[in-house]
């Protein structure tokens, strides 16, 4: 009775023993076939014999039973280039319960990890279906690498359109405005990417719009353009997009809005009177005049007045006053220019810098006001001057810095000046900085014409706040423009410190017909 009992319970003990082994037995099988160790781009660059991204052409039975041969037309090697256009790999099928390996079809376009087992080019299991966005640097890191060209248009391109397709730099109030923006997965793996864009408008900091999306896009791939986002300005003004991806700062960029009502129908805005204007709280040299009126400014009290044009050269002659230069150059911007507005100052807590840019076969305008800092005497030295007439359209120089050194110091100049590759006329053409007393103002508009040789990158171009210059790119898109393109030497003109002198300073800078980009500084 005692060992049938006993019998009957080491049976039950045995039985459990060899359920519970089986069970350890398939956990193992089933960790085996799901867990493949993380290995990173560039430790399986170097254990792979080959690297390839092609095009599953053929498939075919194998060398073996647990094989298939896959024929595949390369378009990119990336490790140990062959001269055939076309490898033939053997891949793993999916009966094989040591590992997952990946299966692949005629049509599929994948990286390839190829091993060398047995003399036969063997597909390892990170090999992955894959977009067509992976370069070298996937596998090697950014560095660049000796012998390599350099890209003039990487990174992510990003479109502001209207509803007409075309590329935003003036939109209308109550009209769509279009963002696109092509993220790229430069990795040899899925990743996801967080994507935030704010529309802010710079006349009240007020944030117009904000979009927030997690996008999770596969190996080597691209979003293209089927990420399209609209938003509607409702207001006319200055506004500003930037776009952080993963919570980084990638792009900025700045575009005008005006009122779409005043565009089409100019003749509805209302002027009051000089006056009325004036006592307002408007500076005398801000007031604006009638059609056809210029605006005058009284030497005895600086009252302004409005007059006809032959009245104002009258007025000047009998000494009554002194012809704005705000009224002439705000005529020159209504036929020339369009409206103007205020690009953003450096922004020194991320090392970037706003670049002007130019399109080919167009017109940019800066309205710069100054400040007379000293009385002009013809006795001074005034720097060479021998005259108190200044030519406006002289101020603006265009050309690239030069960079040299020796030994443990370095010396900057612009010693090389391109000016001449540009047509700039301003508007007054000279001003007689006699007449006006320290602290007035002045402002002039410059109008600036590319020529056809003028298409390049520009360390300095027009003056900016509150000092140094603006660099421009002439002929490029906001997406071509890198540092590599400028020289060495104007990210240390941009971050140093500075302090302008002479007869007359810089109060403010505006611009038109042209954007911006704010460029991140090497």
């Amino acid at each position: 009775m005692y060992s049938t009992r006993t019998s009957k319970k080491m049976k039950t003990l045995h039985l459990v023993i060899i359920l519970m082994a089986a069970g350890v037995l398939i956990m193992s099988s089933l960790q085996n076939v799901q867990a493949i160790p993380y290995m990173s781009p560039q430790d399986l660059y170097k254990q792979s014999d080959m690297v390839f991204y092609g095009q599953v052409i053929s498939k075919q039975t194998g060398p073996g039973p647990d094989y298939y041969y896959y024929q595949v037309k390369v378009d990119t090697y990336f490790k140990n280039p062959q001269n055939s256009d076309s490898v033939t790999v053997a891949g793993h099928k999916p009966s094989d319960a040591r590992a997952g390996y990946p299966q692949f079809e005629i049509g599929d376009k994948a990286i390839f990890y190829i091993s060398k087992l047995e003399g036969i080019n063997t597909i390892s299991p990170f090999s992955t279906k894959a977009g067509e966005a992976c370069d070298i640097h996937a596998f090697l890191g950014p560095a660049p690498i000796q012998g390599e060209p350099i890209a003039r248009n990487p990174g992510v391109p990003l479109a502001l359109l209207d509803e007409n397709g075309s590329m935003v730099g003036l939109s209308l109030t109550n009209h769509p405005v279009f963002l696109t923006y092509d993220i790229v997965n430069n990795y040899p793996f899925s990743k996801n990417f967080t994507l935030e864009a704010f529309v802010k408008d710079q006349n009240d900091t007020s944030i117009t719009f904000y979009k927030k999306q997690v996008l999770e896009l596969g190996a080597c791939e691209s979003t293209g353009d089927a990420l399209k986002w609209s938003f509607v300005p409702t207001k006319s003004g200055t506004y500003s997009l930037n776009v952080n991806i993963d919570g980084q700062f990638r792009l900025g960029y700045g575009f005008q809005v005006t009122d779409a009502h005043l565009s089409s129908n100019p003749n509805l805005q209302v002027v009051s009177s000089p006056l009325q204007q004036f006592k307002s709280g408007i500076a005398a040299n801000d007031v604006k005049c009638e059609q056809g009126l210029q605006l005058v400014i009284r030497a005895e009290d600086s009252s302004p007045a409005c007059v006809k044009s032959q009245t104002a050269q009258k007025l000047v002659e009998r000494g009554w006053g002194m012809i704005s230069t705000l009224a002439l150059t705000n005529n020159t911007s209504e036929n020339n220019c369009g409206q103007f507005y205020t690009v953003p100052e450096n922004r020194s807590n991320s090392n970037e810098i706003p670049v002007l840019i130019l399109k080919q076969n167009s017109t940019g305008c800066a309205k710069i006001t100054f400040t007379e800092n000293s009385l002009f005497n013809n006795t001074n030295d005034c720097m060479g001057c021998n005259s108190q007439l200044v030519k406006i359209a002289e101020i603006i120089r265009i050309g690239k810095y030069n960079y040299a050194t020796g030994g443990s110091s370095y010396g900057i100049s612009s010693s090389v000046d391109d000016t001449r590759m540009f047509k700039i006329t301003s508007i007054p053409d000279v001003v007689d900085i006699s007449k006006y007393p320290v602290g007035s103002n002045f402002t002039a508009i410059f109008i600036i014409k590319p020529l056809a040789n003028a298409t390049g990158f520009y360390d300095y171009s027009i003056e900016k706040m509150p000092c140094n210059d603006y660099p421009l790119a002439v002929g490029y898109n906001y997406d071509q423009v890198n540092s590599s393109d400028f020289s060495k030497a104007l990210g240390l003109m941009q971050n140093h410190s500075c302090l302008r002198g002479g007869l007359y300073g810089i109060s403010s800078v505006q611009v038109s017909g042209m954007s911006y980009v704010q460029m991140k500084l090497d």
